[in-house]
Parts: C-alpha cells; sequence; structure tokens
C-alpha cells in the first residue's frame, strides 16, 4: 500500500520539538518502517478459475434411452477437477509470505457424476401413465403440444430430486419453437404464444398423481379446459405458476412425453418394486355447477336489430380431487388432493342500436313513347 506507506513516512517527527526535529536531522539514525502489503482476492479467484478451466476434466452422467419399452443405458464416467478452496488457501499463505519462488502444486479431485449407469440400470416398467385429447385442436396448438411434449421427454429425476415444467421447456419464444394459439386472457380466449403447454402440464399432473409422485407445486386453471375434468389440471406460467413434483422413490423416474397430433401420453417409468404391489387412481367429483347467463350488450356500431356473440362462455365448478390407493384389487386409502374453484363467465352479446337509414326509393323513369307500325304496300 504505497500511499499509506509514504503517508507514514511523512509523519514520522511531525510531532517533536523544534530542537528534537532538529536533532533527528542531523543524527545518523535509521528507522524502520512496517511495509504494508495488500492483494485483490477478486483477481486471485480469477486466476484460480482459469487453472480450473484449463484443467478440470468433468464427470459425466450415465444417458438412457427408450426403444419401445425397453430402455438402453450409457455408461457414465468420472472426473478430476482442481481442488479450488485448498489452492486458495495455498495462494493466499504464499502472498502473504511474499515468498514467490514457492511452488504450489494444485491437488486434482475426485468429481462423481450425478446419474449413474447402476442407477438407471434400475429402470424398468412403467410405473404410470395418462392420455389426452387434442385432435380438434388448431394447427398451431396441436404444434405446441407435440413441441412441449418433446421438451419432457427423456427427461430422468433423481431421488430426491424436484422436476420443474416451466424449467424443462425454458422461454416460450418464436425464438424457441413455439407458435401462437388459443389462451386463456382474463375472462377470455385469445391469441398468445405457447397455447397448449398447459395440456402437456396437466396430463403429467395426472400421470405423476397415478406414480405417487410428491407433488410440490400446482395450480388448477381459472377457468375449466375441455381436455380434463375440473380438479384435474395444471396449468403454468412462467415464472408465476409452474408445476414441480418431487421424486420421493430411491430410485430415479423417467418421464416419457409423446403427441402424434391427436392424443397425448405422459408416462412415468421406474423401478417397479417401489410401487410395493400398490397401484393408484385418481378422480374429482363436482360440488357446484355454475350455469353461465346471457347479458346483452348495447353496440353502437351495429345496427339495431343485429346481434353478435362477443365471447365464448364458460361453466362455473367447484370441485374436490382425491386419490385411491390400491392393493389387491381393494382401496386400502383414499386421499385428498385438492379443492378447486373456476369461474363461470357469462356469454356477452353485442346488440346493435345504430339506427337503420331510411330506403331510398328508386327515381320513376318516364315511359318510352312508341312511333306507329308501318303497312306494307
Amino acid at each position: 500500500d504505497v500511499e499509506f506507506l509514504a503517508d507514514l513516512a511523512l509523519s514520522i517527527g511531525k510531532n517533536l520539538t523544534p530542537e528534537e526535529k532538529l536533532a533527528r536531522i542531523y543524527a545518523t539514525e535509521e528507522e524502520d518502517l512496517e511495509t504494508p502489503f495488500l492483494y485483490n482476492e477478486e483477481r486471485v479467484l480469477g486466476f484460480i478459475k482459469t487453472i480450473a478451466e484449463e484443467n478440470n476434466m468433468p464427470a459425466k452422467d450415465a444417458t438412457i434411452r427408450k426403444s419401445g419399452e425397453t430402455f438402453t443405458v450409457t455408461e457414465h464416467q468420472t472426473g478430476m477437477v482442481v481442488d479450488e478452496e485448498a489452492l486458495l488457501k495455498e495462494l493466499k499463505k504464499t502472498i502473504e509470505s511474499l515468498d514467490v519462488e514457492k511452488p504450489i502444486q494444485a491437488t486434482l479431485v475426485l468429481s462423481e457424476p450425478k446419474i449413474t449407469a447402476d442407477a438407471l440400470r434400475k429402470i424398468d416398467g412403467r410405473l404410470s401413465s395418462f392420455t389426452t385429447n387434442y385432435s380438434t385442436s388448431a394447427e398451431g396448438r396441436k404444434w405446441n403440444v407435440s413441441h412441449a411434449a418433446n421438451l419432457i421427454n427423456g427427461t430422468v429425476v433423481m431421488p430426491g430430486e424436484t422436476f420443474s415444467y416451466n424449467a424443462e421447456i425454458g422461454t416460450i419464444s418464436l425464438s424457441t419453437g413455439f407458435r401462437n394459439a388459443g389462451i386463456y386472457i382474463g375472462d377470455r380466449i385469445e391469441e398468445g404464444l405457447g397455447g397448449g403447454i398447459c395440456q402437456v402440464s396437466s396430463t403429467l399432473y395426472q400421470a405423476v398423481l397415478h406414480g405417487n409422485l410428491g407433488i410440490v407445486q400446482r395450480s388448477n386453471h381459472s377457468m375449466a379446459v375441455s381436455y380434463m375434468s375440473p380438479g384435474m389440471d395444471a396449468v403454468v406460467y412462467a415464472p408465476y405458476l409452474d408445476l414441480k413434483f418431487k421424486n420421493n422413490n430411491p430410485n430415479p423416474v423417467y418421464v416419457f412425453a409423446y403427441g402424434d397430433n391427436n392424443n397425448l401420453t405422459v408416462a412415468i417409468y421406474g423401478h417397479k418394486a417401489d410401487l410395493n404391489g400398490y397401484s393408484y387412481k385418481v378422480y374429482s367429483e363436482t360440488l357446484k355447477v355454475i350455469e353461465p347467463e346471457v347479458i346483452e350488450k348495447e353496440d353502437p356500431t351495429m345496427y339495431v336489430g343485429e346481434k353478435k356473440d362477443d365471447n365464448v362462455p364458460f361453466r362455473g365448478y367447484t370441485s374436490r380431487t382425491y386419490r385411491q390407493t390400491i392393493k389387491d384389487g381393494k382401496v386400502v386409502h383414499t386421499e385428498f388432493l385438492s379443492q378447486d374453484t373456476y369461474k363461470k363467465v357469462d356469454k356477452i352479446v353485442l346488440v346493435g342500436t345504430k339506427p337503420k337509414p331510411e330506403p331510398v326509393e328508386p327515381p320513376v323513369e318516364p315511359p318510352v313513347e312508341q312511333g306507329e307500325e308501318g303497312t306494307e304496300g
């Protein structure tokens, strides 16, 4: 710290009397000053990161690929990486001792993969599946359903790990492959990017429930959807609304999702023994149905006598959803999952109030005079 050292040197003798100062000037004694030495820790950390990037050999996860009802597993690889924490301690010691000639040996440590081949080989069958239909959807919506299904297909969720639907499908934009389709905006269906992705999240939600995996986050739509009974759906809208589930099994699970422009199927594969012989059934009961009303709304841009529907009406619902645990064909436990409310949307009919213009009578043409017919001579 040169500035501190200079100030320290200049301060010596300032508090002496004039006689003491004069005596000091003529004296031959030397004054030893302690030299302060500083370093920028961020620069040191940056140097360590560079060393790590040049020398690390990261571990490689095992992979799994589904073909029909069989799986092919590729082996994992153990990696070797720089022990950055140990290297930082050694560098600090060397810097603080000013022993710049001292060699420092970076230590490499084993880096284990998150997903091992042995773990993936435990996946030996289907734990659950669910199918919904989207054959009547518009082309843009069909595309989005198939695209979102492809994005989550093949995802491996390790024991204790949480799956996030929003994280798996990523940003909803034209550049990421999504198209415009109908989405819920307020009380209306309007064109928007990604219409149809909620059918994939809802179908996944049911597959997860039927596989007895743990739901971490789920919300129902504000209005009922056509492809799922009330209480069975799962809305997503990043970053606020997500579908998350936790793999509470001791072995990994594999998410399969496929849409063929008619049916969407999502299945959960894993170690069949993790079900312990149980199967699961999910059902909902409708507690209340609220029929939409027809509301006429004046429209000064339309003529009197003209009418036009302005929106799509929706029934309102209140529902409860349950999951049954079944063993040897008998229900051994019934679990309450959720109570959901869907708002009704009244049908709005626009009624014209603009006066019709008076009909204009066409002008009467005067009769055409005709001459007498001549006679032949």
